[in-house]
């Protein structure tokens, strides 16, 4: 595994389900080229002198490609980490274990997850809320597809807003209350 660092020294550990792994993997190799462009642009593009942004002590970053101040992008190394374990005992339920967790502390973290099948939805649950345990200094959950925005809302009475009861489960906001909180 590469352990290439990022201009600011930080690597940014990718994880993912196992149904989501080729979307991982493709996502580590846009990272990686967008480096390299930036690498091979010369010096770093400086913010101009009348931007806030130009005096703190923030990691060097580049323009991007397109050349606009308002896409920067910062030159990081993206790592996909294929460490986590994803088995299951006798009855069905998920034996899982993730075998790099002491080098996630102290670093920022993805997890790309799929909710494709209720079948799947518990084992990741079950990773999300164990990485935070392990001092990651940020976390991410990516849901490229919520399956169940579909049904949103009740038309008839007596339909049942599962995507309501979904976002309840997962600990999501939702918008359509007044409430402010998160569960």
């Amino acid at each position: 595994m590469n352990q290439t660092r990022g201009i600011n020294g930080d690597v940014v550990l990718l994880y993912a389900h196992p149904s989501a792994q080729h979307l991982a993997r493709q996502i580590e190799t846009i990272c990686a080229k967008t480096k390299e462009v930036n690498s091979s642009n010369g010096p770093t593009s400086e913010l101009p002198p009348s931007s806030p942004s130009s005096t703190t002590t923030s990691p060097a970053k580049r323009l991007a490609p397109s050349g606009r101040y308002s896409s920067l992008v910062s030159a990081r190394h993206v790592e996909f980490r294929n460490t986590i374990q994803w088995k299951k005992f006798a009855d069905g339920f998920p034996n899982l274990f993730i075998e790099d967790v002491k080098y996630m502390a102290g670093k920022d973290v993805i997890f790309i997850g799929s909710f494709h099948s209720p079948a799947v939805v518990f084992e990741q649950l079950s990773v999300l809320y164990a990485f935070p345990r392990y001092l990651a200094r940020s976390f991410h959950f990516i849901l490229p597809y919520f399956p169940t925005g579909t049904m949103e809302r009740v038309d008839t009475e007596g339909q049942i807003a599962t995507a309501k009861v979904c976002m309840m489960i997962y600990g999501l906001h939702s918008f359509d209350t007044q409430q402010d909180h998160i569960m």
